[in-house]
């Protein structure tokens, strides 16, 4: 696996943002023909492997609870009327929420699924359903500039020298040098870091999901 990226601070991440905007634009130019290929596609078995003696495979109760979701039309709908970032941040809540309630009922109480999985999961899930050929370019348009990015060593590891340097007041402590999901263990954490993120690409002129692209996709 390729070695995470620390940028130097903020400017350094917004130029290279800058820099490959095109290419990290082309990587939404695929399409998913169904919502299980978006569903399938959307999270890899890195991420599986941090879940350790389940008495269900991780992927398959994710992936059976993303499908029965996103089949059902009123998710969907739902999803596709959001036109705004506040409604579309209680919409992905809700969503993690959903995921959460369908782990424990799968796994039972004891092996509950933590806040920074509970999170990144759906975060990966949604930036490949803007993929799926059922959803319109302008649909699409919209929706990339409400994405989250998903939080891992990848992506905290790449903001780790820019806290601090971003309009508005933060309260992120200080992200040690070898992060994983599991550092992000509420929604005030989550929350501010996506704040530090959306400020960077808003600097940068991209949606802020062009940071996962440029940290993961890009380079794997």
């Amino acid at each position: 696996m390729p070695v995470p990226y620390e940028f130097q601070n903020t400017e350094d991440l917004v130029i290279q943002l800058q820099k490959n905007r095109s290419k990290l634009g082309e990587w939404f130019d695929s399409r998913h023909e169904t919502i299980e290929d978006s569903v399938n596609a959307s999270v890899g078995g890195n991420t599986f492997r941090s879940f350790h003696n389940m008495p269900f495979k991780p992927s398959l109760v994710f992936r059976q609870w993303a499908i029965n979701t996103f089949k059902k039309e009123d998710t969907i709908n739902s999803l596709l009327r959001i036109s705004g970032q506040p409604e579309y941040d209680l919409w992905l809540k809700g969503l993690a929420l959903s995921l959460n309630t369908s782990w424990k009922r799968k796994m039972g109480q004891d092996n509950p699924l933590s806040y920074g999985p509970r999170r990144k999961l759906p975060d990966l899930l949604l930036k490949r359903l803007v993929l799926w050929k059922g959803i319109k370019s302008n649909q699409r348009k919209r929706l990339l500039g409400f994405l989250h990015v998903p939080l891992d060593r990848y992506t905290l590891v790449a903001i780790r020298n820019c806290l601090g340097q971003n309009d508005g007041s933060y309260n992120v402590c200080r992200i040690p040098k070898n992060p994983t999901m599991g550092f992000v263990k509420n929604e005030g954490i989550y929350t501010d870091i996506q704040n530090v993120m959306r400020a960077i690409a808003r600097k940068a002129g991209v949606p802020p999901i062009f940071l996962d692209v440029l940290v993961w996709d890009a380079v794997h």
